[in-house]
């Protein structure tokens, strides 16, 4: 019995890390180890967004995709105002 990594398997696992970007940034926050300022918060934040965007893109759950894209730009305003 063989098994194929398909495209679906592929935008599943990338769900799964952006939901787990979302969670490990939230839990460094929570747990006091970074900043709401900090970059590294930001870009949990960017990759978890675009990683469910594309999920969300995919299997055509619009209004997930588009609570994703809000927070990744929500997320990128404080990258705009340090440059």
């Amino acid at each position: 019995m063989t098994y194929s990594f398909t495209v679906d398997d592929l935008i599943n696992l990338l769900a799964w890390v952006g939901a787990f970007s979302y969670l490990v940034g939230y839990f460094l926050l929570a747990s006091r180890k970074i900043q709401v300022q900090d970059t590294s918060y930001m870009m949990f934040n960017l990759v978890g967004a675009a990683l469910l965007v594309l999920n969300g893109l995919y299997i055509r759950d619009y209004p997930t995709a588009f609570l994703n894209l809000a927070w990744g730009g929500i997320a990128l305003i404080p990258v705009f105002r340090k440059s």
